[in-house]
């Protein structure tokens, strides 16, 4: 299945209230550019591109100093476009990633020095390209998560 998408707003405007400082926007994608970074064969919907320069241009706007890149279901347990975020961005990005049950913890160490401090479980029903997320994953993935502060 593959659902459109509203694509993002063009025209984003400064709040009328401003953000205080230091403020953070604790969830947002990254989408593309899909030449770059395409997404999974199977997925639910197909975003336009909204890449990490909209981002910052967005948060620039909104007034937040930092934010939390939360990888996108289109991607499945592709976490490229969010690593490579967090590479450009080390000072004002962190992120929540998607992995797989089988994650190992030197992938988890390597993702985590990178500014990866959460990692995304979820039960999708219907499906996304990668099989259910939920609680048997964060079961076998919570001691490498802890062991990884």
């Amino acid at each position: 299945m593959d659902l459109p998408c509203l694509p993002p707003i063009a025209d984003t405007r400064p709040p009328k209230i401003p953000s205080p400082a230091g403020a953070c926007d604790t969830h947002f994608h990254i989408f593309g550019p899909v030449a770059k970074f395409p997404f999974a064969e199977k997925r639910s919907y197909t975003p336009d591109d909204a890449p990490l320069e909209h981002l910052l241009k967005l948060l620039d706007t909104l007034g937040m100093a930092r934010g939390v890149v939360v990888q996108a279901h289109p991607y499945g347990t592709d976490n490229t476009v969010v690593l490579d975020a967090l590479r450009r961005e080390p000072k004002r990005l962190r992120a929540a990633a998607i992995v797989k049950p089988d994650t190992g913890r030197e992938e988890l160490k390597r993702m985590a020095d990178l500014g990866v401090r959460a990692l995304r479980f979820h039960h999708m029903p219907h499906g996304v390209g990668f099989s259910s997320l939920g609680m048997q994953s964060f079961e076998k993935l919570a001691p490498l998560m802890a062991d990884l502060g």
